[in-house]
C-alpha cells in the first residue's frame, strides 16, 4: 500500500489514526516503519485498506469507520482513559466493534426500507 506525503492544505493524521494504523499493520503482519507524515484523509484511506485486508470480501465504509473511531475516542478521552498505551488494545477493539455495530444497523435499515 503506497502512501503519499501530506499536502500543504490538509490536516495531519491524528495520533489515534497513526496508532490504529500501527495496530492494524501488526495484526496483518506488516513489518517495518511507514511514513507518519500523512494527512487525515490518507490515513483514513489506509485504515480502510488495512481493515479490508483483515476482513477480505467486505468493503469498509470510511465515513462510518470515522464516526465509530471519533465516537469511541470522544468517550474514552472524556473518561480520562489512556488509549495510547494502557488501554490501546481495548480502544481498538471497541472502535472496530462499534464500526460493525453501525454497519449492522445500516444493513437492517436498508433491508427494512426495501
Amino acid at each position: 500500500m503506497e502512501v503519499k506525503k501530506m499536502s500543504i492544505d490538509s490536516m495531519p493524521a491524528t495520533k489515534a489514526q497513526i496508532g490504529y494504523i500501527k495496530g492494524l499493520r501488526r495484526k496483518i503482519g506488516i513489518n517495518g516503519q511507514f511514513d507518519r507524515k500523512i494527512d487525515s484523509q490518507e490515513a483514513s484511506s489506509l485504515i480502510s485498506d488495512l481493515v479490508s485486508a483483515l476482513n477480505t470480501g467486505q468493503k469498509i465504509d470510511e465515513s462510518r469507520l470515522g464516526m465509530a473511531i471519533t465516537e469511541c475516542f470522544r468517550i474514552w478521552k472524556n473518561n480520562g482513559w489512556d488509549i495510547y498505551k494502557k488501554h490501546r488494545k481495548e480502544f481498538i477493539t471497541e472502535a472496530v466493534d462499534t464500526y460493525w455495530l453501525f454497519a449492522e444497523i445500516a444493513k437492517k435499515l436498508e433491508s427494512d426500507v426495501k
